[in-house]
C-alpha cells in the first residue's frame, strides 16, 4: 500500500485499511478470511472495531508520516 492509497482508504474506506493490515502483517498468525468473515469474527469475539481501527491507523500514520490538516475549528480538511 502506498501513502496515497492509504490516505484514500483511510478517508473513504477505513475497514479496507484494517483488512490490508490483517492480510499483510507478518506477525499475525491467522487463518485466511475474506473481509466479511474477518469483521464478523472480530465483532462476535468481543473485539472493539473502533479500537482496532485506531491502532491500525496509528501504525500506518507513523509509517507514512501522515499529518492531518485542520481548519480553525479543528475539523479535518485533508491528510498530508
Amino acid at each position: 500500500m502506498t501513502k496515497d492509497q492509504y490516505i484514500r482508504s483511510k478517508t473513504y474506506e477505513p475497514l479496507n485499511v484494517v483488512y490490508h493490515y490483517y492480510t499483510t502483517h507478518e506477525k499475525l498468525n491467522h487463518k485466511p478470511l475474506n473481509p466479511n468473515e474477518l469483521f464478523i469474527y472480530l465483532q462476535t469475539n468481543g473485539y472493539n472495531m473502533n479500537d482496532i481501527i485506531a491502532r491500525v491507523f496509528e501504525e500506518y500514520d507513523k509509517k507514512f508520516n501522515i499529518v492531518a490538516l485542520l481548519d480553525q475549528k479543528g475539523n479535518l480538511i485533508k491528510y498530508l
